[in-house]
């Protein structure tokens, strides 16, 4: 009974060791377009900057109002100022009104989905909108099959956190 106590003390002192709390802050909704958001913003990047205790920061869609080009530079520049990795999705009004049909979106940030490895948790984002007007959310056939391979390279062992915007 002793040997199985230690045993089972040990096991929950050395799995304390080995886990690691993620911090990390997520924005999402920031609508920039709408009147003083863009401050508001702002304000939140200049605190996240200054919480050291923050790993990362995932931003999971309606980043603009209207997705304009001019809204999205903005949200860009202001995103830009960010001393933290930025794991960032589209939303409805990114593409759904979006001028360029989300173009511009993976055009500054690079892509419209995220998968990243953070100690052993593996982070998914997923872009669920569409490009075009009156219509709801929708994943892409491709991207469930890139969803797909990410996870059959995972560890089982790994932690998996799916992020993305329901509409």
């Amino acid at each position: 009974m002793k040997i199985k106590l230690l045993t089972l003390l040990l096991l929950i002192f050395t799995s304390s060791l080995l886990a690691k709390n993620v911090k990390f802050a997520w924005l999402t909704d920031t609508h920039i377009g709408y009147k003083n958001t863009d401050k508001g913003l702002e304000s939140i990047v200049s605190s996240i900057n200054k919480t050291d205790s923050i790993d990362f920061v995932v931003a999971t869609g309606d980043i603009t109002e209207k997705g304009t080009s001019k809204e999205l530079e903005t949200a860009k520049s202001i995103l830009d100022k960010l001393n933290k990795p930025l794991y960032i999705l589209p939303g409805n009004h990114d593409t759904k009104w979006s001028e360029t049909g989300g173009a511009k979106f993976i055009e500054f940030w690079g892509d419209d989905k995220f998968v990243f490895q953070f100690d052993n948790s593996l982070f998914i984002g997923l872009n669920s909108g569409i490009p075009w007007r009156g219509g709801g959310g929708h994943i892409q056939p491709d991207d469930l099959i890139w969803l797909e391979e990410k996870l059959a390279k995972s560890d089982s062992g790994t932690h998996v956190y799916f992020l993305f915007i329901i509409l």
